[in-house]
């Protein structure tokens, strides 16, 4: 069987995208097109560091709906709160309330 010059392109280009498709899930990236580059969007590492540094230090203890809106209102820094709760749990920290719920369910069950 023989195929027509436009059915080889089309196969041609088939091949092409699918090895292109999955080649960074392969090398252990998210399999993003962007192949290495962060979005443009992320936050950078010098905030999430302030973040994790202010939710140790200065707003210990605050929930993370209230640590969001002092970071805007003292702090000037505007994120959004799924952002600030999201930081510290990359790092493997929890907040202090979590903490809490934890050892009090802990202790009833």
């Amino acid at each position: 069987m023989q195929m027509s010059e436009r059915q080889r392109r089309v196969l041609s280009l088939l091949e092409r995208l699918g090895r292109g498709r999955d080649l960074p899930a392969r090398r252990g990236g998210s399999g993003s097109w962007q192949r290495g580059r962060s979005p443009k969007h992320r936050t950078s590492q010098e905030v999430r560091e302030q973040v994790v540094m202010l939710r140790r230090g200065k707003y210990e203890g605050f929930n993370d709906q209230h640590f969001t809106e002092k970071l805007v209102e003292v702090e000037g820094l505007e994120l959004a709160r799924e952002t600030v709760r999201r930081i510290p749990r990359r790092r493997r920290e929890r907040s202090a309330l979590a903490g809490r719920a934890f050892i009090r369910r802990r202790a009833e069950g």
